[in-house]
């Protein structure tokens, strides 16, 4: 028998889905009762190799994709499929959304991750057809291992 495991805990045990906030939580005198299920990177070997697989996403050059010259236009739906079928996913370039919007929206999440759990609490994910919700995984109450960040999801009309 192990005499250690009836020993109380110094810190009550967090569970996933009572968190709110990663950002907080860390912040928190709590911090070392994070959930094991929480995924994160310790060791510096694995930055390293998420820094790699990083510079390997494709890059879709929109303005190729919208280009009047027919040879500009082949190239760019050439590489879209590709990308595709090689990753599933890539990072667009050239997409003609002004960096002055993209600095605001990035203001605005900052703003919103740093409001307190209680300000949040209203935006808290309630489903996936939900507009506007945040949280820190995708579904905590059935995911074996969470990533360790927050999210803001907004989903907005496409004007």
């Amino acid at each position: 028998m192990d005499p250690v495991a009836n020993l109380p805990s110094a810190t009550p045990e967090i569970r996933a889905t009572d968190i709110c906030s990663i950002k907080s939580l860390s912040e928190s005198a709590k911090r070392s009762a994070i959930p094991y299920t929480y995924n994160f990177l310790a060791d510096p070997r694995e930055r390293q190799v998420a820094d790699e697989l990083t510079a390997q996403i494709p890059i879709i050059d929109f303005s190729l994709l919208l280009s009047d010259d027919p040879q500009l236009h082949a190239q760019g739906v050439q590489h879209l499929p590709k990308a595709c079928e090689q990753r599933g996913f890539f990072m667009v370039i050239n997409h003609g959304i002004p960096e002055s919007l993209t600095d605001d929206v990035l203001s605005l999440a900052r703003k919103f991750h740093n409001l307190s759990d209680e300000d949040k609490a209203e935006s808290v994910d309630k489903g996936v057809s939900t507009p506007i919700r945040c949280g820190t995984s995708f579904n905590p109450k059935s995911e074996d291992v969470r990533y360790g960040r927050d999210y803001l999801k907004v989903i907005t009309p496409p004007q």
